[in-house]
């Protein structure tokens, strides 16, 4: 294997250790939709860097591709290697998914004018942002017209929604393109157990059931039987529209049988993350997926642990009493264990419109500070702050309370209080713009001891008499 930092290829004496790790899914229950990430730690002598890189490729003898990398973090406190932390381009798609700039087309519902975007464009504006191609041209429900968005989403979540429904996994290839995950399909390649010193083959999973309950239409989508396992489809998949998007999941997916695997000792040359592949022990053969748990390149291969440890999933189907609206939830929660429904909806049906668009906006902590202070972040900025005694806006600071005889107000011209009922000024300390000078102007005026006028004047209290001094 050749390495590459930013396209410099490195001497192998350099190279001390490639390990890679990967989880198809991120609970322990089997699911559709996953958009896998390979992870990779790799250590490196110091003398073989100079800049931190901020990719890393890796190809074969023949300068083939196997994988490009990049770099999420480095530790250079050992005296003589540093250790670089590297993920594939899947994690390119971690950022918050906007389609505002896609959603071109229109259409006219009940009187409104819509616009929208077909799935396929938003794949494709997707890709497009993150800077990662793709050659699928075409997908089941790539015609199908998205007349909103929610940029609090990320994009690794539609990719995951697209890959649901079309029953399949999205992962990056070997030259760097997302590209679909087949899951019940032909093992890539076969495995005997003579191939493995130390193993372990746990319970079987058949799927013969598939479920789409968001817990809004009146019953859930259900294809199949119970007599295996049942695939729960995600709730929050808002590409799933109607019921025969759930039908062609369970058709792709009815019958699929796989087992849990485990093993720290097997030949791993050839499979990449979510292939489905073959144990063999010479009369039974057992699929299970590749789920990297530290393989590690040495002598030319690939060498490690594989481990697929999943659990059966066990719910509570929602059941909903009487009618119910049918429109399309942005966000929902649903905890089917506590029979319990979570709904985020921004309008209602009968105002007569749908959500097109949620948006919310985040910022840097300096923009954070920026907007605080005023000094604004794109014409945003704090203007007022109300708190249960007062008000601090471009007036100043004003301190009013229910039922109280006096309110103040503290700004660049200085200090006021006034009577609340009578709105009469009872006291002014600060600029008096009138005189051009500075005043302070009072009802009553009282001093325990004496007042000072000017540099030669003084009233002094003697406690049984007063003088007036003048100089």
């Amino acid at each position: 294997m050749k390495i590459y930092f930013d396209s410099t290829l490195i001497d192998a004496n350099n190279y001390v250790e490639l390990t890679k790790y990967s989880n198809i899914y991120v609970s322990n229950n089997f699911k559709l939709g996953a958009t896998i990430c390979e992870t990779y730690t790799l250590v490196v002598t110091k003398t073989a860097v100079s800049n931190i890189p901020q990719t890393v490729q890796l190809k074969d003898d023949n300068n083939n591709p196997l994988k490009t990398l990049y770099v999420t973090d480095y530790d250079d406190e050992d005296d003589f290697t540093i250790k670089l932390e590297l993920e594939d381009a899947m994690t390119k798609f971690n950022f918050k998914y906007d389609a505002s700039s896609i959603m071109i087309h229109t259409k006219v519902v009940d009187e409104e004018t819509i616009h929208f975007a077909y799935l396929s464009e938003i794949l494709d504006d997707i890709c497009t942002q993150a800077g990662i191609n793709t050659d699928i041209s075409s997908f089941y429900g790539d015609d199908k017209e998205i007349s909103w968005y929610n940029n609090t989403y990320m994009a690794r979540d539609y990719l995951g929604y697209i890959a649901e429904l079309n029953g399949k996994n999205f992962r990056i290839s070997s030259d760097n393109k997302l590209e679909f995950v087949e899951v019940n399909t032909t093992p890539t390649s076969s495995i005997t157990f003579d191939d493995i010193s130390k193993y372990k083959l746990g319970v079987e999973h058949k799927i013969t059931r598939v479920v789409y309950d968001n817990g809004v239409n009146p019953s859930p989508w259900i294809y199949g039987d119970t007599t295996g396992e049942t695939l729960y489809l995600d709730t929050n998949n808002v590409y799933i529209t109607e019921q025969a998007d759930v039908e062609h999941i369970y058709n792709i997916i009815k019958d699929f049988t796989f087992y849990n695997f485990r093993t720290e000792n097997c030949p791993l040359d050839g499979v990449t993350t979510g292939d489905l592949i073959e144990i063999s022990d010479g009369t039974n053969d057992y699929l299970t997926f590749v789920q990297f748990n530290g393989a590690t390149f040495s002598g030319n291969s690939w060498f490690g642990g594989l481990e697929v440890a999943l659990d059966g999933e066990a719910r509570q189907e929602t059941k909903l009493v009487g009618e119910q609206e049918r429109y399309r939830m942005i966000l929902q929660t649903v905890d089917r264990m506590n029979n319990t429904i979570t709904t985020v909806v921004a309008d209602v049906n009968d105002l007569g419109t749908l959500v097109r668009q949620i948006q919310t906006d985040t910022y840097t902590k300096t923009e954070v500070q920026r907007i605080v202070d005023g000094t604004g972040v794109d014409g945003v900025k704090v203007t007022v702050v109300e708190t249960a005694s007062g008000t601090f806006d471009i007036d100043g600071m004003h301190y009013a309370k229910t039922g109280a005889e006096t309110e103040s107000t503290i700004n660049e011209a200085g200090l006021e209080v006034i009577r609340t009922d009578k709105n009469e000024e009872l006291l002014f300390s600060g600029y008096d713009t009138d005189l051009r000078k500075s005043v302070v102007r009072s009802e009553n005026l009282i001093t325990r001891k004496f007042l000072v006028i000017g540099e030669n004047s003084r009233i002094q209290d003697y406690g049984n008499g007063g003088g007036l001094f003048i100089l």
